[in-house]
């Protein structure tokens, strides 16, 4: 579900879908299964796009906060494979993720509110961003590990620093 429209397009590619002879069919069989695969392609990027637009309404049109988002979903699917296995962050479930990256938001949306010059002192951002997570991960109820704050720190902290334009 998480996989973005050009990967589906690569994808598509890589198996032949819009290789040479692609629009020239020898028969109406190799033609009705190319267009099948084809709405296939597209059902699957129009889910994409609903999922983005159903996160994208959730942050306030925050594009930062969806990406960080699908990072921690991203983590969150590659640590039980890992030896030994690890807890996800925040929690398996996309809705408490959600809760718990929403009240982040909020929380770093007054501090940058109040000072729109903490953008331009990265370490004391990023130090003000970490205690941002703490607390408000603590008034969720949520244990998190310092490592896992950290990730989620840095995550964040790259998507503002990525973005600026200062």
């Amino acid at each position: 579900m998480h996989w973005s429209i050009w990967a589906l397009l690569a994808a598509a590619v890589g198996a032949g879908g819009f290789g040479a002879g692609f629009f020239y069919r020898k028969n109406v069989a190799e033609a009705k299964e190319d267009i099948e695969y084809m709405d296939n392609v597209m059902a699957r990027i129009r889910a994409i796009n609903r999922y983005n637009a159903q996160l994208k309404r959730y942050y306030r049109d925050d594009d930062r906060f969806v990406r960080v988002h699908k990072r921690l979903h991203e983590e969150n699917e590659e640590r039980p494979k890992r030896t030994p296995p690890q807890k996800p962050i925040i929690s398996e479930n996309e809705r408490h993720i959600a809760e718990g990256l929403a009240a982040i938001k909020r929380e770093i949306d007054n501090m940058v509110w109040y000072d729109e010059g903490i953008l331009k002192q990265q370490a004391f951002f990023e130090r003000a961003i970490l205690q941002g997570i703490s607390n408000k991960l603590l008034e969720l109820k949520q244990e998190v590990p310092i490592s896992d704050r950290k990730y989620i720190q840095r995550c964040i902290s790259n998507e503002y620093f990525r973005t600026a334009a200062f």
